[in-house]
């Protein structure tokens, strides 16, 4: 909301935008580079509200039932859960490998993946690089290394971008698996996946993890 308003973060169609284009782009252009001709730039904003509105309506009815606690609907079979929870894999895969990410993130963690291969956990942190991220992390990207080096992949290649950004994907089926049980205990598996989707399909989570790549 603080990104419709014109406050805090860019609108996050400027930063799928930057984020598929090598050259800087400045939020001043922005408007001309969306604006298709056919598509107006308030009817972009009205889009987006559309979509907020949807999703705080949503919320507010699952919030609600989960307060009630009646027990809720239940699945008949967990098919629904395996498209639900495939299709959101699915597609932070593909949107993963399509979109570079944020360029300055995305060769930082390639550069630690490589210095942390090649000078060890031990020794990282006393090089003359900069390293904010604790060494929790710093693991996770050596064993991406290690599997980029397995699979030949290119330290440039979009593979090894979608590599980097798999432990965030992850941790986001992760997340809508945690929402969907503990929604299922207290109103029903039917809700339980109504929440885990508003969390898995949400375009603010999918644009964090998938297209911009933090970790």
């Amino acid at each position: 909301l603080f990104s419709l308003m014109g406050e805090g973060p860019p609108d996050f169609l400027f930063i799928i935008l930057c984020s598929h284009r090598k050259e800087q782009i400045s939020l001043q252009n922005f408007r001309e580079l969306v604006s298709f001709g056919w598509i107006e730039w308030e009817v972009i904003m009205a889009i987006q509200l559309t979509v907020c509105a949807v999703y705080a309506v949503l919320g507010i009815v699952l919030c609600w039932k989960v307060w009630a606690g009646n027990g809720g609907r239940r699945l008949q079979s967990s098919l629904p859960l395996l498209f639900l929870f495939g299709g959101a894999l699915a597609l932070r895969l593909v949107m993963g490998a399509a979109f570079t990410g944020y360029e300055t993130d995305m060769n930082t963690f390639k550069a630690w993946a490589g210095l942390v291969d090649s000078l060890g956990m031990n020794n990282i942190y006393y090089s003359d690089v900069f390293l904010d991220y604790p060494p929790g992390y710093l693991t996770v990207l050596w064993l991406l290394e290690k599997l980029r080096q397995f699979l030949g992949l290119d330290v440039s290649g979009s593979g090894f971008t979608l590599l980097i950004k798999l432990p965030s994907i992850l941790a986001d089926l992760a997340c809508g698996w945690l929402l969907y049980r503990l929604t299922e205990k207290k109103a029903g598996s039917y809700l339980g996946a109504l929440a885990a989707g508003l969390y898995l399909f949400c375009p603010a989570v999918l644009i964090n993890s998938t297209i911009w790549g933090q970790a």
